[in-house]
């Protein structure tokens, strides 16, 4: 297939919104010629193009889903995985049921536990009381290990970039969310058949169900609070704790102590059947697979991998230490295309966006202006010369006025244009040109 933007595929434009008509645009699809716009049909066909053939790319158009669910949760009889948007507040819902437990309320409660002088706030401790590293790396079991370490990294991707901002209520959703359910897999691993009595280090209280089975879910947790207390504790935060232990307190259905064994209640509890894809961040939201799809297919490029590439490109810190290439590449974007909404603080105005969804959306406008770019500057002539566009970009200017001013000379594909406009716009933040080398270089 000839990936080259020259030959640009034919694939689905993203919906525009209406407004004045532009002057047409030429699109060429692998072979021939498309005009897009009133009166299109008396224009000539432009010359016919001769650029270089890429090697046949691997084909994307049977791409493994972006949703994997982690593990099986064998015998809870529930269905998840539909097409609705996966949003904290459907998993907190999702565990309220199972549990028999207002988590919903537990995170509103943790997000008023915001850091005082330079103590973190306790969901850090919390997380890493539940996600141990060392005993994480010492089990073994792989698929706990890969397990941990994968919720592990996304928590340390999202945490501090919400941190930054202030965002303590999302924080807290992301805190309980991914503890419950790294609790819930760690059991269901440990324990995939149906256990015998003697294997439980619990005892069945009388009002439990017979299948032991059913002690799993209590197990979880009684450990989950287990472990925010002491995570609570070792933050130094009295007032979190007494927060906790008033929720306790009023929260009697799903946490209400066995009176003779000083354990929950486990007839009515039940796992919540919440899979890694379920929780919002983990993949790429449902929303942009077909777009992914379609143009990896068509570009020769794993977008989903790349996505993966560039990972979390904000600063940890504020203020920021880095550079953020997606916010350089929007810019350039937003002021060669005349479009007030393609700027950052417009772009990216969802502060509490996860990096993957940010990733997602960023490429597909970098892919669309690329194609644009060609089309318009083989119509009517190199676009507009930009002036300088501030101390932040001079860095680059130059650098990406003659990268833009080479799309469509042959050989070079849309590989090669994301590439050459992504590390140029990394500037100083060489963590992520280091990722975007290593991707390039293997693809």
């Amino acid at each position: 297939m000839d990936t080259s933007i020259r030959n640009l595929p034919a694939v689905a434009q993203r919906p525009q919104q209406s407004g004045p008509q532009e002057p047409p645009v030429a699109t060429e699809f692998s072979g021939w010629t498309v005009y897009i716009g009133a009166g299109s049909s008396n224009i000539p066909s432009l010359p016919p193009t001769h650029s270089l053939l890429d090697l046949p790319g691997p084909d994307y158009s049977c791409l493994p889903s972006a949703c994997t669910s982690i593990a099986n949760n064998p015998g809870t009889d529930l269905v998840s995985g539909d097409n609705l948007p996966a949003t904290f507040k459907r998993c907190l819902l999702r565990l309220n049921e199972a549990y028999d437990t207002n988590f919903s309320e537990l995170a509103d409660t943790l997000s008023y536990c915001v850091p005082m002088s330079s103590a973190k706030a306790p969901f850090w401790n919390i997380f890493h009381e539940v996600i141990d590293l060392p005993s994480l790396e010492s089990n073994s079991s792989q698929k706990i290990r890969e397990t941990g370490q994968k919720i592990h990294q996304l928590y340390i991707d999202e945490h501090d970039v919400l941190a930054t901002k202030n965002a303590y209520s999302r924080i807290s959703e992301l805190t309980i969310v991914l503890c419950l359910h790294f609790l819930e897999q760690k059991f269901i691993l440990e324990h995939p058949e149906p256990i015998q009595q003697s294997s439980v280090d619990v005892t069945r209280s009388d009002e439990a169900s017979t299948d032991c089975q059913h002690l799993l879910p209590a197990r979880v947790i009684k450990t989950f609070f287990e472990k925010l207390l002491s995570g609570i504790d070792k933050s130094g935060r009295a007032d979190a704790g007494i927060r906790v232990k008033k929720f306790i307190k009023d929260n009697q259905p799903g946490l209400k102590k066995d009176m003779r064994l000083q354990q929950p209640a486990t007839g009515h509890l039940k796992f919540s059947g919440l899979r890694y894809d379920d929780i919002p961040g983990a993949t790429v939201a449902k929303l942009y697979h077909s777009e992914l799809s379609d143009h990896s297919r068509n570009f020769s490029i794993d977008l989903y991998g790349l996505i993966e590439a560039l990972g979390q490109t904000q600063s940890r810190s504020w203020p920021p230490v880095t550079h953020d290439p997606l916010h350089c590449a929007i810019h350039r974007v937003a002021y060669e295309t005349y479009k007030p909404k393609l700027e950052p603080i417009n772009f990216f105005k969802n502060r509490l966006e996860p990096f993957r969804d940010r990733n997602a959306r960023t490429l597909l406008e970098l892919i669309e202006y690329f194609r644009n770019r060609f089309a318009w500057k083989h119509r009517n002539g190199p676009t507009r010369e930009a002036p300088e566009m501030g101390e932040k970009y001079n860095v680059v200017h130059q650098a990406l006025q003659e990268s833009s001013a080479g799309i469509g000379q042959g050989s070079r594909t849309m590989k090669d244009e994301l590439r050459r406009f992504l590390e140029l716009c990394c500037t100083n933040n060489t963590r992520v040109k280091q990722r975007l080398e290593s991707f390039f270089n293997k693809t």
